[in-house]
Parts: C-alpha cells; sequence; structure tokens
C-alpha cells in the first residue's frame, strides 16, 4: 500500500500560514493568499519582488532565468560576468547571464543536435526546482542511493520522475521543502508557480538560519574522514589510467579501475587506506586499459552510484563489468555535460562530457569530471581527444582547473594548445606504462605542457602521484 501521509497535504502542509513571519501584505493581489507570508518573507529578503503595478501574481508560472536569479540570492552562489556562455541561447548581453552562469552546477541545460541549450524562458518545471535547490543545498543524497524503486512509497507516479533526480526529490520530500498534490501525484514536469517558489525557498532557506553559500544549515554531521583534505591517488596501474580519491568529507571515488592486471592492487591500495565501500565511481568509457578490472573492484566493495557513458564495447571486459553490475544491482547514471554527479561536504563533481552523441570514437565519449573543492579544482579527462577539448571550449572559465588528469596518457591526440590554455593547470598528472608501444605520452604533448608552465608528474617514472588539497593550496607526493 503506498503512503500518502505527505503526497496528500498539499494544501494543509505546503500553504499552511506561517503567521509566526509576520509579515504584513505589501501586493495588492497577495493579501488573504494562503501564502502570502511566504511571499512577503522572500520578497523582504530581496530574492523575490513583483511588478510596476503593485501585483505580485502568486499564481504565474516561473521562468527558469527567473528561477536562477532567485537561487542565486537565495543560497548566496558567487556570480561572475564572464564573457562567455555555453548556450547557444544565452547571451552574455541578457540580464540573466551571471545567474544562469550561478547556478550552472545547479539547474542543467539541454543538448539538443550537438548543441547546448539552456531554454531561459522556458517554465521552470517542479522537479527542475527540486533538483537545483538540493544541489545548491549540498544535501547528503548516499542513504537514497540504496533504495529500490525510489518515490514508490511517496507517489503514486514516481516513474514520471527522472531516475538520477529521484534521490534529490525524496531527500526534498523527507526535509519538507516540497509536497505531492491531494490525488498522490508528484507531477515533476508541471511548471511551478510564484507562490510555490516563495513556499519552496523560504522552507528550505527559513529567516532564522544564517545561511553559509553552498552549505544545506540543516546538515550536522561530523567530518570523520580517513584524511581531512581532498586527496587524489593517481595509482601507477602500469598502461591505464585509474584514480581514488578521498573527499574531505570521509567518501570516496573511484575514476576507472586500469586493465584486468591492476585489480588486485587497486582492491588492496583501497582496502589499506581503510575502506570498504565505493561512494561514487566513474567509469570513463569501456576501453580495457579503463575498465580492465572494473569488475573485479565493484565485485570487491559496496557502491553507491556508478555513472558510465551510454557507450557500449562488444568485449567481454567489458561484459564482466555489467554482469555484475547487474548481479549487484548497482545503480547506474549517464553523465552528461554539465550535470552534477555529486556533492559532498565542500566538494561538486561536474560533468563537461561526454559530448552529444554524434562521436562514435569511443575516446571521446569519455566522462570528464571537474571536481572542485573550495578555492581548487582537479579535471579528469579520460582519454577525451581534441573533437571533445574543442566541445568542452565552450563552456569558457568552468575549465579552469589547478589539476589536470591529461587526457589519453598524453597522446598527442588530446591537450590541445587551446584547451590547456582555458585549463591553466598547476599540476598535470599522466598515466602510462613503462616503455609502453603507444609512445605515451607524447613529446608533443610534453612541450604544450611546459609551455603553460604546469608541472608534469608521470607515473611510469614516478610511480603512484598524490595530490591533496586543503581547499586553498596543494600537497604533492610520488611513490613507486
Amino acid at each position: 500500500m503506498k503512503k500518502k501521509t505527505i503526497a496528500g497535504l498539499l494544501i494543509i502542509v505546503l500553504l499552511v500560514s506561517v503567521s509566526s513571519l509576520g509579515f504584513a501584505a505589501t501586493f495588492t493581489d497577495v493579501e488573504g493568499h494562503m501564502a502570502a507570508d511566504y511571499i512577503n518573507e522572500m520578497a523582504d529578503r530581496g530574492i523575490i519582488s513583483g511588478y510596476g503595478d503593485g501585483t505580485f501574481l502568486p499564481d504565474a508560472n516561473v521562468q527558469r532565468c527567473e528561477y536562477a536569479k532567485m537561487l542565486t540570492g537565495v543560497a548566496n552562489l558567487p556570480v561572475s560576468d564572464g564573457n562567455a556562455t555555453p548556450f547557444a541561447d544565452v547571451n552574455v548581453d541578457e540580464w540573466y547571464y551571471p545567474y544562469i552562469r550561478a547556478v550552472q552546477p545547479y539547474l542543467n541545460g539541454y543538448t539538443e543536435n550537438g548543441t547546448m541549450y539552456f531554454h531561459p524562458e522556458e517554465y521552470a518545471t517542479r522537479e527542475d526546482v527540486t533538483v537545483a535547490l538540493m544541489k545548491a543545498l549540498r544535501y547528503d543524497l548516499s542513504s537514497y542511493y540504496y533504495i529500490e524503486n525510489l518515490l514508490v512509497d511517496k507517489f503514486v507516479d514516481y516513474e514520471s520522475v527522472s531516475p538520477h533526480n529521484r534521490p534529490y526529490i525524496a531527500a526534498a520530500v523527507d526535509k519538507g521543502y516540497i509536497t505531492g498534490n491531494t490525488d498522490g501525484t508528484f507531477r515533476g514536469k508541471d511548471p511551478i508557480t510564484r507562490a510555490e517558489i516563495s513556499i519552496i525557498l523560504c522552507r528550505a532557506f527559513p529567516p532564522s538560519v544564517e545561511i553559509v553559500a553552498g552549505l544545506d544549515p540543516n546538515n550536522t554531521d561530523e567530518n570523520n574522514a580517513v584524511n581531512p583534505k581532498l586527496t587524489a591517488f593517481f595509482l601507477d596501474v602500469g598502461q591505464g589510467d585509474s584514480a581514488f580519491i578521498e573527499l574531505s568529507d570521509g567518501k570516496t571515488l573511484l575514476i576507472d579501475a586500469g586493465t584486468k592486471s591492476a585489480g588486485e592492487k587497486i582492491i588492496n591500495f583501497i582496502r589499506g587506506r581503510g575502506h570498504s565501500h565505493l561512494d561514487y565511481v566513474i567509469a570513463t568509457h569501456p576501453h580495457a586499459d579503463h575498465i580492465g578490472s572494473m569488475d573485479q573492484v565493484l565485485s570487491a566493495f559496496s557502491v553507491g552510484a556508478l555513472y558510465m557513458p551510454e557507450a557500449s564495447a562488444d568485449s567481454q571486459t567489458y561484459q564482466r563489468m555489467m554482469k555484475v553490475i547487474d548481479e549487484k544491482q548497482i545503480p547506474v547514471f549517464t553523465p552528461i555535460p554539465l550535470q552534477t554527479a555529486f556533492i559532498s561536504g565542500m566538494q561538486t563533481g561536474v560533468f563537461l562530457s561526454p559530448a552529444p552523441q554524434f562521436f562514435t570514437d569511443l575516446n571521446n565519449q569519455s566522462a570528464v569530471l571537474k571536481l572542485t573543492y573550495q578555492n581548487t579544482a582537479y579535471l579528469f579527462c579520460g582519454d577525451a581527444e581534441e573533437a571533445a577539448e574543442i566541445q568542452m571550449l565552450s563552456f569558457g572559465s568552468m575549465l579552469d582547473s589547478d589539476v589536470l588528469k591529461v587526457g589519453h596518457h598524453g597522446s598527442s591526440t588530446s591537450s590541445s594548445e587551446a584547451f590547456l590554455a582555458a585549463v591553466t593547470p598547476i599540476y598535470s598528472v599522466i598515466s602510462c606504462g613503462r616503455a609502453n608501444s603507444y609512445g605515451h605520452p607524447s613529446d608533443q604533448t610534453l612541450m604544450r605542457l611546459a609551455a603553460i608552465g604546469s608541472q608534469v608528474f608521470r607515473t611510469d617514472l614516478q610511480g603512484t602521484i598524490t595530490i591533496a588539497s586543503d581547499g586553498s593550496g596543494f600537497e604533492t607526493a610520488a611513490e613507486r
């Protein structure tokens, strides 16, 4: 039997009067409205505004650009003027440009025929608003990844909610930020009204709580991390790729798993660090030097979420990995550009690639992740080559990163001059095998990295590379 306790309280709970806020109506069409106190509270804080004729239009729908401004203001997101836009329909001269750039990691755009769009003047949907809100709050969703048929006990139309968005919706409902309708539905694709958005934002960012940018004001969990810094280990797995990252809040991230022969080394390293669980795993693309031992690793640890592109391979390596994923029922998500992979403590992982599906080359289907921690950033490029790099250049300053996991083992087909000029890495890590038959890394790539003044680390020469961040600076080490 489905629970409808929450879903049936749309009017009673979501629009309950909050006379404790005590604001007098300031708009001619708001007095007497069930959301009046919320509306006036958010207006008083400068988050929303009315119109020149004194009206607020509480039942009008909210455009995506309007929500971008509201969320930027209430969550105190940093605004950058900039001079580049990744969206074909967002001009830098538009009033909403700075706000859309500010919410990029939280409010996704759309990929259509190889071009990125934001659709700024379309209506924001209930699903849009809720997901972006929980991302901006950096809410920990890890406990929701293990629930089968998530939302089935909350909404009769739960299947209409995108699977990768269900954890955000479930968490928001549990926190009381949003509810369903009296008929037991959520209707995530429906537009949201100005009254509803006032209620949701006021509940998520109450006036009695001092909001710190990007933090969940209700999250008081202690940090029990093995290492209080964000520490990235670029593992020496020969001619392959594997990076294991300890986030500052104790969560773990694995990007790729080298060749089949690297499985034992990767597993022992992670266990040696005191971990038995992987919160996030990324299989950048289905080449054997990146997923060769992924089946072994997935079998050895419990996994919260696995990200992998839609690209597949006709290989036993790929089939072994998929078999373990199916047997363990690991949640799998498909990365898309500007999609937030996770928000964990002060860390945010955002995908910048794979580019649209017209790329037939598996290297250019690599999932590229930008991982930020306070004022520092890492960029993990998989085997992305110049075609994918050109696509990512449309993201402008979002590419700027301190640490670069160099694409395709330092091949000459990756790390183009324009791409490196946009990333401007202080440190660059090349993962490759000693005296490998591919000639990685290429002299051209090494010269391009030298030209921008990046310090280069190589696993073939120095073994496992460690680059740790405290949020403002780095410590590096190499150990064979």
